[in-house]
């Protein structure tokens, strides 16, 4: 593949992107992160527990700290995530569009 950034891979919950991702690092010698392991490591908690959020805008933004490290690693990766999660009413939010040029997403997979 021939870009620098973000290749971002969405889906809902369960469908297969980290699957997905896992495939195409391998064929593509590119790395594969989870926005969920990225934000769950940085907040030193254990991913999957709660899929719950309280703070997106929070959330975000340790994900862009954490995805622009690995950019400074590495010119492209890919990034599993989602473009709505499950707030602390337990509905679907959707997250803020500035969050996905911040992650310098160059390509989207659905």
């Amino acid at each position: 593949m021939d870009f620098l950034g973000t290749v971002f891979v969405t889906g809902t919950y369960g469908v297969g992107k980290s699957t997905l991702c896992g495939q195409l690092s391998k064929e593509l010698g590119i790395l594969a992160f989870s926005a969920g392991d990225l934000i769950s490591a940085a907040n030193g908690e254990q991913y999957g527990v709660n899929k719950v959020v309280a703070d997106k805008i929070s959330n975000q933004n340790i994900l862009v700290v954490e995805v622009n490290k690995q950019l400074q690693l590495h010119p492209q990766i890919l990034l599993a995530g989602h473009f709505c999660i499950f707030n602390h009413e337990n509905r679907v939010d959707c997250l803020p569009e500035d969050v996905y040029e911040k992650l310098h997403i160059t390509q989207i997979i659905l």
